[in-house]
């Protein structure tokens, strides 16, 4: 069962398996960490759709509200491609407990 990590800044104690909800203007992103130092995982929602797709989540480490997350994604063709996020409002991190 998953639980809401009350954390002040999410990128600081990101774990294998925790999930991050990430909340743009446009769109919600849930991403899964596989790997949390290479922040590796898979990313589905927004223009993505219910498709979950692997990728990196490059910048900005700290998820910043304001910022925009900038995720490269597989392609469906095996090709990699970037996704950039409208800017994000809130962040939510959970966690295996």
């Amino acid at each position: 069962m998953y639980y809401e990590v009350q954390a002040g800044e999410v990128g600081c104690d990101v774990r294998v398996s925790d999930i991050l909800w990430i909340h743009t203007r446009h769109s919600v992103y849930e991403f899964f960490v596989i790997d949390p130092v290479k922040a590796y995982g898979v990313v589905k929602g927004g223009v993505l759709g219910t498709a979950a797709k692997e990728g990196f989540l490059c910048l900005p480490l700290s998820l910043a509200i304001g910022s925009r997350a900038e995720l490269l994604i597989e392609s469906s063709k095996g090709a990699a491609r970037y996704l950039t996020t409208s800017p994000i409002t809130s962040v939510r991190h959970f966690r295996d407990g």
